[in-house]
């Protein structure tokens, strides 16, 4: 299996094994190689040092998974910088030598084991870092996409009490209009009926705003990719009978209960575009919009999901 096939884990695991295998082999090369033990021990202390950031990197992964919030996110990434430097000093120390707070590191001249740290080097340079920052960038962008939602569900939450205040308010509007009615010009009983059915589509209008509100809060809380279609099917009907209220106030209807009377009186058909207009631009836009993030926010689990 090529490397860029593995899963994110397993190139972690790669990494990680392909510096304890090194350390192995260096001990070996030293071993036949170098005959003073004053250069041999700084040299298999730097090698182990590499491995000690690899282990230490491999725990802040698990770190960024655990991280309660942006703030300790950023702490681990800080910790993950640190321990990228201290390969790289310890690489260039075996490479180069150097002196470190450990003591004198004499470079090597044995050519294996340069190519070896070299290999290293690059693997840990081309392979795990990129795949820590993919790691770190899920992570982040996670963290952002739930403060998002947050504050589109506080929309959603505003918009919804706006669109019940505004039924309420066409409920009111619809008994107003009925008394401003001229009783010589039609019989009190029509007036009622017309009454009635303008007061039941503007109830079932404020119905499919509630379904709708259902719909939209059980989508947003559902951990399961699955559920949603059919979640989003319901909502989709919600819309549709909202709709269908809203038609037959302004151009009047027979329904298997009676007629009703498209709205004539001028205060309550502004009424009924006002709030068809508001459901249209801002309520069904947030529940979208919320739709979407909470989609994009299984997809960033599902990826993190992968990456462990």
């Amino acid at each position: 299996m090529k490397l860029k096939n593995l899963k994110i884990g397993a190139k972690m695991i790669a990494a990680f094994l392909s510096v304890t295998v090194l350390f192995a082999v260096v001990g070996l090369v030293v071993s036949l190689s170098i005959t003073s033990i004053k250069k041999a021990a700084p040299l298999v202390s730097a090698v182990k040092e590499m491995e000690a950031s690899i282990q230490a990197d491999m725990q802040m992964i698990m770190e960024f998974y655990g991280a309660e919030d942006k703030a300790a996110l950023d702490e681990y990434w800080a910790k993950h910088q640190s321990n990228a430097k201290d390969f790289d000093i310890y690489v260039g120390a075996v490479l180069n030598g150097a002196e470190t707070a450990d003591g004198v590191i004499y470079a090597t001249n044995d050519r294996t084991l340069r190519d070896l740290v070299k290999n290293a080097r690059t693997f840990h340079m081309d392979q795990f870092l990129a795949e820590v920052q993919k790691i770190y960038d899920l992570v982040v962008e996670s963290y952002d996409n739930r403060d998002v939602i947050e504050k589109t569900m506080a929309k959603f939450e505003a918009d919804s009490y706006k669109i019940f205040d505004l039924t309420a308010q066409l409920g009111g509007g619809i008994v107003d209009a009925i008394g401003r009615s001229d009783a010589a010009e039609a019989s009190v009983a029509a007036l009622m009926n017309t009454g009635i059915a303008w007061q039941k589509m503007a109830l079932d209008a404020k119905t499919a705003v509630l379904m709708s509100r259902i719909a939209v809060e059980e989508y947003a809380v559902s951990s399961n990719g699955d559920d949603l279609p059919t979640i989003e099917q319901r909502y989709t009907r919600t819309i549709a009978d909202f709709d269908d209220c809203i038609e037959k106030l302004l151009n009047g209807s027979v329904t298997e209960t009676g007629q009703v009377p498209a709205v004539n009186d001028p205060t309550v058909r502004r009424m009924v575009v006002e709030l068809d207009r508001f459901h249209n631009d801002e309520f069904q836009v947030a529940a979208a919009d919320l739709m979407r993030l909470k989609r994009k926010e299984l997809d960033l689990f599902a990826a993190m999901k992968e990456s462990e």
